[in-house]
């Protein structure tokens, strides 16, 4: 009986990480996706923005759009501090190895690289 039980909690775990993992791939994708579609949505809200120049449609479209991923990076930020799991896609950074040493002790000096040769 011990092992129907343990069986039991085992598929609710796969079934947990499966919805989690769904809904951190969907966070994610929804940036990609949502974010230019609520750009859009945003602009044409504006009465007369058909008769600005294209260049001006596109300017005031990236705002938008940056406006709407920002808002949804923030939504998203608020949902990570209330339920972790939720946005799980963060976690794999943690996981990422890193080689050698990342510290830095002293001051950190920036040159310019040389010019090689017949170059001005």
């Amino acid at each position: 009986m011990a092992f129907l039980w343990t069986c039991s909690e085992h598929r609710r775990g796969m079934i947990d990480d499966i919805f989690y993992h769904a809904a951190t791939l969907i966070t994610l994708l929804s940036l990609f996706i949502l974010g230019p579609a609520l750009g859009r949505a945003w602009m044409t809200r504006i009465d007369g923005s058909q008769g600005w120049s294209v260049p001006t449609q596109h300017f005031v479209l990236g705002l938008f759009t940056m406006i709407a991923v920002a808002s949804m990076i923030l939504v998203y930020g608020a949902l990570w501090k209330l339920s972790p799991r939720s946005v799980a896609w963060y976690t794999w950074i943690e996981e990422v190895p890193v080689r050698g040493s990342v510290g830095v002790t002293g001051p950190v000096e920036v040159r310019q690289p040389s010019k090689g040769k017949g170059e001005r």
